[in-house]
């Protein structure tokens, strides 16, 4: 048998079919279709239930990038809370037969147990393919409710989640500033990113933190008559409403449209309630983005082929960040 390392994506996916197969025992289920959604990241999977009903089980990551069992664990105490206490669209999650928020399971030719969840099936189509002002104006709303919740919400096992208060909020290694890895200029502006971003988390870090989706793009988000519904929290972390603004923004900037989509945005947050940063923080905290996704292209073999347009994108994206000026994909 090959090494899991060695497979293909789709590879890897028909092995972890069979862990997310042992996974679904552990439920009250009786799933007659499980159909493979994506594995960029987890292994994804539609599950089709006798009832008729749709489902989704997440099978987690290993290793340094895997979430561990207490962030399942506060992900989905989070994500109930809110089906319970708001209006918002969420994927609930199913507990299973013994109560517990994930199965753990292992498979052959899989080298770890994953941490695995069922969530509901949300319906709609992605925001990355219904990207309109009045579609991200809604999102803007959903999102000033979220940042509502989060900021009242104590959870009950403790803080479980991250805290987004380092220019790298998860437990990775750092290799963006070694020697080679980048030319001298693009280390420069990588260098002077971190030192904004760690400038202005030290001054909002004065005012309490509150519990963040933590990678709010357009494609963990979906559009369903008219309302919005957002999915896939396992990067929930302990922050300030800049940065999930900041992470929606990022996706959007080198657009034709972007100033239209940032306006709206800003609208629809102020529509619903929120205090929309300064522009200023909101830029530097994009600039932070772009940092943590550069380490992350570096630390994932099967994107070495990335680095170096990755990095290309990134020197001109920072430079209209940090200094001013457009910026075109």
């Amino acid at each position: 048998m090959r090494h899991y390392d060695e497979l293909t994506t789709l590879g890897r996916a028909r092995r972890l079919r069979v862990l997310a197969e042992r996974a679904l025992e552990e439920y009250d289920l009786v799933p007659t279709g499980l159909r493979l959604l994506t594995n960029d990241t987890n292994g994804i999977f539609r599950v089709d239930t006798a009832g008729g009903e749709r489902y989704v089980i997440r099978v987690g990551l290993a290793g340094h990038i895997g979430h561990s069992s207490d962030e399942v664990r506060a992900e989905t105490e989070w994500l109930a809370a809110l089906a319970a206490e708001t209006d918002l669209l969420v994927p609930r999650p199913l507990p299973t037969r013994s109560g517990e928020p994930m199965a753990v399971a292992a498979a052959p030719g899989v080298p770890e147990p994953r941490n695995c969840v069922v969530f509901t099936w949300l319906d709609g189509r992605l925001l990355a393919d219904r990207l309109t002002r009045g579609n991200v104006a809604a999102l803007g709303r959903y999102v000033a409710e979220l940042h509502r919740h989060g900021a009242a919400y104590v959870p009950t096992a403790g803080p479980g989640a991250p805290r987004y208060d380092r220019v790298f909020p998860f437990d990775e290694p750092v290799v963006l500033f070694e020697d080679r890895v980048a030319p001298p200029g693009l280390r420069a502006m990588f260098e002077e990113a971190a030192e904004r971003v760690e400038s202005l988390l030290g001054r909002v870090g004065t005012t309490p933190a509150r519990l963040l989706h933590g990678d709010l793009h357009s494609w963990n988000v979906k559009v369903f008559r008219g309302r919005i519904a957002v999915f896939d929290f396992e990067d929930l972390m302990w922050g300030w409403p800049v940065q999930d603004l900041a992470t929606t923004l990022y996706y959007f900037h080198g657009m034709p449209e972007y100033q239209a989509l940032r306006g709206a945005l800003a609208d629809g947050y102020r529509e619903g309630g929120g205090v929309w940063p300064d522009d200023e923080d909101i830029d530097t905290f994009m600039a932070g983005r772009s940092l943590v996704l550069a380490n992350d292209v570096l630390l994932t073999p099967e994107w070495s082929e990335e680095i170096a347009p990755f990095f290309a994108r990134s020197e001109r994206r920072l430079e209209a960040l940090l200094h001013g000026g457009s910026f075109a994909l």
